[in-house]
């Protein structure tokens, strides 16, 4: 996703909302963290970049993801837009380790799934929490 939205791959033609964010990143780039307008060179930037992810997002067939990453705000964000993808299934691969708020996290996204998939060998390592307060 990140070489997509830079309009970095060689062989796809580039969104023009890639070409914004590779077009601001040069710029920010170029005159530096010293720059007087290095700060709105920088939100001009972010704001191009999550356009360019948002389009990716609405675009793609397939989205794979980890049950944390899946939760960053620009997954959510593009999600809840109006013309944003309906997901019809959920694969969560190695269930048997992940804890119900991981499990659960991407499953959010998928109000519309007619399929929710949970594989993974549950004899396996099982889920590992750190507590600091249980180590004493």
């Amino acid at each position: 996703l990140h070489w997509r939205c830079h309009a970095a791959l060689e062989g796809e033609p580039p969104t023009a909302a890639a070409l914004r964010a590779r077009k601001a990143y040069r710029a920010m780039l170029q005159l530096g963290t010293g720059a007087k307008n290095y700060q709105s060179l920088q939100i001009r930037y972010y704001t191009a970049l999550a356009e360019a992810r948002a389009a990716e997002i609405r675009e793609a067939d397939i989205i794979f993801t980890t049950a944390v990453s899946c939760r960053r705000m620009v997954i959510s964000e593009v999600l809840q837009q109006a013309g944003a993808p309906q997901f019809k299934q959920v694969i969560i691969d190695e269930a048997g380790q992940a804890t119900e708020p991981e499990a659960l996290s991407p499953m959010a996204f998928a109000a519309f799934a007619q399929q929710i998939v949970l594989f993974g060998d549950h004899k396996q390592l099982r889920p590992v929490l750190k507590s600091r307060a249980e180590s004493k």
